[in-house]
């Protein structure tokens, strides 16, 4: 695992809470576009009977991530996925 996608991995564990069983994380590098890319799917907003579910992906050779239903974007830090990320979740909250 790159150390992007370990940073992002604990950053949903320890600062949104989102317990590690609900993480999904996949490497792949590369992918089958010659791409090295890691990609997330969690859940959030559990509550007895529903929850949300947010997939993302990082591009790591061009710095681009994905979020399904928000579309693409480039990023400079870890600070601004982490931005995209808590906003994403608090628009669907």
């Amino acid at each position: 695992m790159k150390k992007l996608a370990m940073d992002i991995f604990n950053y949903l564990n320890d600062a949104l809470n989102v317990d590690f069983s609900h993480i999904e994380h996949i490497d792949e590098f590369p992918n089958r576009y010659g791409e090295n890319v890691s990609k997330f799917i969690f859940k959030y907003n559990i509550k007895k009977d529903s929850y949300s579910v947010m997939h993302f992906s990082i591009k790591h050779d061009s710095n681009i991530l994905f979020i399904s239903n928000h579309g693409y974007s480039k990023f400079s830090s870890m600070d601004e996925i982490k931005q995209k990320i808590k906003q994403k979740m608090e628009e669907t909250a």
